[in-house]
C-alpha cells in the first residue's frame, strides 16, 4: 500500500489555487494541481464520472486558476499518494478541522441506510486521523464485533416446517 505524501483538508465550496494562497483557498503543489486539473478536464464530457459535479475549474483575476469543491464531501486520492479531504461546510466561524470531522461523523449517525451507527466518535481521535483512517477504523471495529459474535450467532431465526436443517433446532 502506498503511503500518502500529504493530506489537504478543505470544506465544501472552498478550494485550491496553484500559485498563491488566498483566503478560502489553499495552495496545492503544482504537480498535484496539474493532475487534479487534468482529471477535471478529462472527465468534463464524460457523463459517467460527473467530475464537474465534484470539482469545478475556473480562473480568477489576480489569483489564477482555481479548483473549487462543489456538492461533495469525502476523499480524493491522487496517483502520487496525496489525499484531499473535503469536509462539509458547517458554519462560517472559528470551527477547527477536528470539530468539523466530529460534526460530520455525528451527521453520518443519522443516516437511515448506514450500518455503522454504533461507532464511538469520542474514541476515534479525529484530530490525529484522516477521514480515510476513520472509516477504516470504523470498518475494523465492525469486523471485530462480527468475528467475536461468530457466524452461528448471526443466523436468522425461522420457526416453520423446512425441508432442511441449519442452525439450532427448537422442539
Amino acid at each position: 500500500m502506498r503511503s500518502c505524501n500529504k493530506i489537504f483538508t478543505i470544506t465544501e465550496y472552498s478550494g485550491f489555487t496553484r500559485e498563491i494562497k488566498v483566503q478560502g483557498y489553499q495552495r496545492l503543489p503544482e504537480k498535484t494541481f496539474d493532475a487534479l486539473e487534468a482529471f477535471i478536464l478529462a472527465n468534463t464530457n464524460d457523463s459517467a464520472t460527473e467530475a464537474v459535479e465534484l470539482l469545478s475549474l475556473s480562473v480568477r483575476r489576480n489569483i489564477g486558476k482555481v479548483i473549487t469543491a462543489r456538492n461533495y464531501v469525502g476523499l480524493i486520492t491522487m496517483s502520487d499518494g496525496t489525499v484531499i479531504e473535503i469536509l462539509p461546510k458547517i458554519a462560517d466561524g472559528e470551527i477547527t478541522v477536528s470539530e468539523t470531522k466530529q460534526i460530520f461523523l455525528e451527521m453520518l449517525k443519522t443516516l437511515n441506510d448506514v450500518n455503522f451507527k454504533d461507532f464511538n466518535v469520542s474514541g476515534l481521535h479525529t484530530e490525529r486521523l484522516s477521514l480515510l483512517e476513520i472509516f477504516i477504523k470504523m470498518f475494523l471495529d465492525e469486523v471485530t464485533i462480527l468475528t467475536k459474535q461468530g457466524l452461528k450467532a448471526a443466523y436468522t431465526p425461522i420457526e416453520s416446517n423446512e425441508k432442511f436443517y441449519k442452525g439450532k433446532l427448537l422442539v
